[in-house]
């Protein structure tokens, strides 16, 4: 069993992390498809930017969908190890406002090199799926910061008893 929390080995800290990103991909991506399929106020989904930069097209059938979004959910997963080794590193104490400038960061890396290397759907994109986009990867970073925030008094609270 992995146990949360400050005393974790390098590994634990790890799977903590990925499970944690993934958990915060998963909810970024539902928001995502509502706000494409259901309210349709975004044009494009982040599968389709994660399908431009492998195929070069969007994704035509299901299972370029499929795995399109499979390497989404491993790039948020990865992102998440990231941010949990990012917080112990920098010793920060606000991780939801932390986790606020990691999501807002990726935001502006991620459509920046988009941009930077000409891809069509990051240079032609509209006002409300930036928007929109920059909430939900906000919201995924304030996600990765809850979730070490409850890690992390789980892991006090067993110490100290």
């Amino acid at each position: 069993m992995v146990h949360f929390g400050k005393d974790v080995s390098f590994v634990d800290k790890m799977v903590q992390g990925f499970i944690v990103g993934l958990a915060g991909g998963i909810m970024r991506n539902v928001f995502d498809v509502l706000f494409f399929h259901g309210l349709q106020v975004t044009k494009m989904r982040y599968l389709d930017h994660m399908a431009m930069l492998l195929y070069q097209q969007h994704p035509e059938n299901l299972p370029e969908i499929l795995f399109a979004l499979g390497i989404d959910l491993w790039n948020t997963a990865f992102l998440g190890i990231v941010f949990f080794y990012l917080l112990e590193f920098l010793k920060v104490k606000n991780y939801l406002f932390a986790g606020f400038i990691y999501g807002s960061l990726l935001w502006i890396i991620f459509h920046f090199s988009g941009s930077v290397l000409h891809i069509p759907t990051f240079t032609s994109m509209k006002l409300e799926t930036l928007f929109i986009h920059l909430i939900l990867d906000s919201f995924y970073g304030v996600v990765l910061g809850y979730m070490y925030l409850r890690i992390f008094k789980a892991t006090d609270k067993q110490s100290n008893q």
